[in-house]
């Protein structure tokens, strides 16, 4: 510990790549606050070489986190729990004010255990296998078996969660349909399709569209491509946390991948400053004395916020009774269930 010490304080530009095992513990949002706060504290962040990196399990993970799906999500990088936030989106959606709901659950293993007593009656589960994936499965069972429906959008017909479903809608592979990718960096990839997807089988967004549409929503899901909820998607840029991708189009990224924020189509490829107070992508931010910080966070001062956290040890540590520790392990070449070890 204290030769890392040594080397982070002696770096000046350092970088840290974590994975989910970071994330995914008890303390796991305690967890990054404290590898940011170390980042913070020694200004390697904003700078070239330099910044943390969430190295995500999922194909892009950090494009759908700017998507909103997460939890509160929207758009953007913006929350339901946020009046502003809630106020623009229905403003972009062009539904009547107060209709986006302000209440959020507490993620995955809540949701399913509310499914399980009968409070979720119904479910549609996306690309994603959570009887093989989630912790205490039983629990995952139970709640599916309870749903009075369950809907699940894959690309393989034999899946452990499958068999659980009322209604299996086929989904497209990567190849099979077009999409922007995001990395952690912030780098948008244009994937094309290069192959007819079998069968009836369609791209989610589609799926997703064609029942909303069915539902009577024609007008708010009459996308006729993935580009087009692209360039949907575009007007959400944020001017408070820098998101932009105003400046992306399906034709720039043919050509190239773009790393937002890319405010313009004629301006760099590469952006890899963030938080930059120039008034471009953010609103500009100038202090009582009239001075102009380099950088500007997405808070109130504009400054960025350490948050201190103690060190706390693992929720459930070996004793007597329970003397091993048991741990998930992939190799390289491993993806995501039935792959697991």
């Amino acid at each position: 510990i204290r030769r890392a010490a040594r080397w982070i304080g002696e770096a000046g530009a350092w970088m840290s790549c974590w994975t989910m095992g970071l994330n995914q513990s008890t303390h796991g949002t305690w967890n990054t606050n404290a590898l940011v706060n170390l980042h913070l504290a020694t200004g390697a962040i904003c700078r070239p070489g330099a910044g943390p990196f969430s190295l995500t399990g999922q194909p892009n993970a950090m494009g759908g986190r700017e998507m909103g799906y997460m939890g509160p999500g929207l758009p953007g990088q913006r929350s339901v729990l946020a009046d502003a936030d809630r106020a623009f989106t229905e403003e972009l959606w062009g539904v009547p004010e107060g209709s986006l709901r302000t209440d959020a659950g507490r993620g995955t293993i809540e949701m399913f255990e509310r499914m399980a007593a009968g409070d979720i009656k119904a479910c549609w589960i996306i690309c994603t296998n959570p009887v093989a994936s989630v912790a205490n499965r039983k629990t995952v069972i139970a709640a599916l078996e309870a749903a009075e429906l369950v809907i699940t959008q894959d690309v393989f017909e034999e899946t452990e969660t499958n068999a659980y479903a009322d209604v299996v809608l086929p989904a497209t592979l990567w190849a099979e349909s077009d999409g922007v990718m995001v990395n952690s960096e912030r780098n948008l990839t244009l994937v094309q399709g290069v192959v007819d997807p079998p069968g009836q089988a369609l791209p989610d967004w589609e799926l997703i569209a064609r029942v909303a549409r069915a539902m009577g929503f024609e007008e708010a899901f009459a996308h006729t491509s993935a580009e087009e909820v692209f360039d949907e998607l575009k007007r959400a840029w944020n001017p408070q946390t820098g998101w932009d991708l105003r400046g992306v189009s399906y034709e720039r990224l043919r050509t190239t991948p773009v790393q937002w924020p890319a405010p313009t189509a004629d301006g760099p490829d590469r952006n890899p400053i963030r938080y930059l107070n120039d008034g471009v992508s953010q609103a500009l931010l100038e202090r009582a004395d009239g001075t102009r910080p380099r950088l500007a966070f997405p808070t109130p001062s504009g400054r960025a916020r350490l948050f201190a956290r103690p060190h706390l040890p693992a929720a459930e540590l070996p004793d007597d009774d329970y003397p091993f520790v048991l741990n998930t392990g992939r190799l390289q070449h491993q993806w995501h269930t039935l792959t697991k070890t």
